[in-house]
């Protein structure tokens, strides 16, 4: 069983805002996952957060795949998670102005190639915490902290059936809420830190002169061979 005091955090004045996105549609983003394993930080850590989720819409239906527990905390939001609709005035004309209140970005998207959402945040200067997976990895750099799930959990859960797949065990959702607990902690200790890594990764990998440079690069490479 996962153990309420495995992290030794002391509560702080403040509470870290979570910037993530409501993207119930497409599996691999997890979004399902992603809220049951806040949820159980929540439970479990003495973490004080708050999670501000951008996208919010309401659905007629939940994808089959879409985890119960989950389709309940949306439900009934809990005061840690701050759901917020996409489309108004504020977020369209302040959208910077709105991610900038966030201290933090939390995604668990596996197999993205080139997610804007963590492009944009980058570009902010704030720094991501979200699996090594995909291209995660080359675009957040040390700009964050990438989680290496499929070292610790039981099952390739999220290789199975195009992602869809939601057999997890109670095992792996207690490793999940444990490995990205201490993600948190990682980042929050040194935020100042990670936010300079973060803005130096807008300065070094997501200038347009470096984007084409690299896709020249990739080019002549594939001439050379």
């Amino acid at each position: 069983e996962f153990k309420k005091n495995f992290v030794n955090y002391k509560k702080q004045n403040t509470c870290l805002n979570f910037l993530t996105l409501f993207d119930p549609k497409r599996a691999r983003k997890r979004t399902d996952l992603m809220i049951v394993v806040l949820d159980g930080i929540n439970k479990n850590s003495e973490i004080p957060f708050k999670v501000n989720m951008y996208g919010y819409h309401e659905l007629e239906k939940f994808p089959d795949w879409f985890m119960e527990d989950a389709k309940d905390i949306l439900s009934h939001p809990p005061q840690w998670l701050n759901l917020l609709k996409r489309y108004n005035n504020n977020y369209e004309s302040n959208i910077s102005r709105e991610f900038l209140i966030n201290d933090l970005t939390f995604s668990l998207s596996v197999f993205d190639p080139c997610p804007n959402f963590i492009v944009e945040s980058l570009s902010l200067g704030i720094p991501v915490i979200a699996p090594y997976s995909g291209g995660i990895p080359e675009i957040v750099s040390d700009g964050g902290f990438l989680v290496k799930e499929k070292l610790y959990c039981s099952n390739d859960f999220f290789y199975d059936d195009l992602f869809r797949s939601r057999n997890f065990s109670g095992k792996d959702i207690n490793i999940l809420i444990e490995l990205y607990t201490n993600a948190i902690i990682n980042v929050s200790k040194k935020l100042d830190y990670f936010s300079m890594n973060a803005k130096n990764m807008r300065n070094r990998k997501l200038r347009m002169n470096y984007v084409v440079n690299s896709y020249i690069k990739f080019i002549n490479s594939l001439e050379n061979n």
